[in-house]
């Protein structure tokens, strides 16, 4: 599972993603083919902060793939806030590009 926090993604749509609903990503994701039927574009206009939408998301993410191992976050580095709001959910990963979490065994 891919969360895409940017708003001109380059990169392959492919499997379960969701992404980021601005009209560069909308093209894209209504033109990619394979997508998992559970794939989305969401909203970050919805929220007050950047980091309350990130969080909000990754959580709707874990709400329809109960089952999933990890969830890679791309666009959106990892910092202190963000891994204290997941901390009794997610395990935070850094990576290049951003980070990925797994669930915590609690979840």
């Amino acid at each position: 599972m891919v969360a895409i926090f940017e708003n001109q993604y380059a990169g392959d749509l492919s499997g379960a993603v969701w992404i980021a609903d601005t009209a560069a990503n909308r093209r894209r994701f209504e033109q990619a083919i394979g997508l998992h039927p559970n794939s989305a574009l969401f909203s970050k206009e919805n929220y007050d902060a950047h980091q309350i939408a990130l969080c909000q998301t990754i959580w709707s993410i874990q709400d329809h793939f109960p089952d999933l191992e990890m969830i890679t976050v791309i666009g959106v580095e990892p910092n202190a806030s963000i891994a204290a709001a997941l901390l009794d959910d997610f395990e935070i990963e850094p990576v290049g590009f951003g980070f990925r979490c797994r669930p915590t065994n609690g979840s």
